[in-house]
């Protein structure tokens, strides 16, 4: 009876399935950059011969907030499914829905592309001495550039995986207490300092699961109370005006458009 009753409660979050839809429509636009931003960093499978500079900019200023804002979208969405599901059958559709698919796609489709890129790159080698090497390679910065292997961009299904069950001692508290001063104006901005200083441990460069695991966190916790969801509300312009100057500091100045710690600020805009 319970259960029916947080069913009967529980309201289509229609902000949060647009905030989706933005962000999946942003993977696009920002590979699709990346094709024709020619520096080593910018990892892709495809290249084209011509640097478009106008694209670095662009493809800089939404990763510094894209990858935050998807995983605060991933962390309400497990507050959500965990209100209407026991902890099994949330962790086994996370197993089936999240882990599965990536195996699958390290195992079967990354060897295709990456031998596809090696070709393209003129590497004179047969499909299947390039399998061999992408399970036996040392796999370096696990990007599959050199052939070895990599997880691609399913790396986004491992740490969405791995966050759900670490994050489980976390949600089974049950409903956290909303703590009333980050409901103050601008007092949300409080959630940027940790994040900021996870960043600076600089694991793995741009795919530190370090701040992407508080930020998952910080998800679930502010959809465990309707006085965060109203506070964005109230200071979504405020927020969005400090995020854009924040990210246009960390391009201009460079190497913080790498780590992303000015630009973590914009994911508060999630919940508005």
């Amino acid at each position: 009876m319970q259960k029916r009753n947080i069913l009967l409660k529980m309201e289509r979050r229609y902000d949060l399935d647009w905030l989706r839809v933005a962000g999946v429509f942003l993977v696009v636009i920002f590979h699709t950059m990346m094709i024709f931003i020619l520096e080593p960093w910018a990892v892709v499978y495809i290249k084209d011969t011509e640097y478009v500079y106008g694209f670095k900019p662009v493809s800089s200023f939404i990763h510094i907030f894209h990858m935050p804002l998807m995983f605060i979208i991933a962390g309400m969405s497990a507050k959500f499914s965990l209100q209407k599901r026991t902890v099994q059958r949330f962790l086994k559709e996370r197993f089936f829905k999240l882990f599965l698919p990536a195996i699958f796609g390290c195992l079967i489709l990354n060897p295709v592309m990456t031998y596809i890129y090696q070709i393209s790159m003129g590497e004179k080698t047969t499909f299947v001495e390039h399998l061999v090497g992408y399970f036996t390679k040392n796999p370096g910065d696990l990007s599959g550039i050199d052939g070895g292997f990599t997880p691609a961009h399913f790396w986004f299904l491992i740490f969405l995986f791995l966050f759900s069950c670490l994050g489980l001692p976390y949600f089974l508290k049950g409903t956290q207490k909303p703590f009333l001063l980050l409901a103050k104006p601008y007092c949300l901005l409080l959630f940027s300092v940790p994040i900021a200083l996870a960043a600076l441990t600089n694991l793995l460069e741009d795919k530190n699961p370090i701040p992407y695991f508080f930020e998952f966190l910080m998800g679930y916790y502010l959809a465990s109370d309707d006085s965060y969801r109203e506070a964005l509300k109230r200071d979504k312009f405020g927020y969005a005006m400090i995020g854009i100057l924040c990210a246009c500091i960390s391009i201009g100045v460079g190497e913080l458009g790498e780590n992303q710690v000015f630009g973590n600020v914009i994911p508060a805009l999630v919940t508005q």
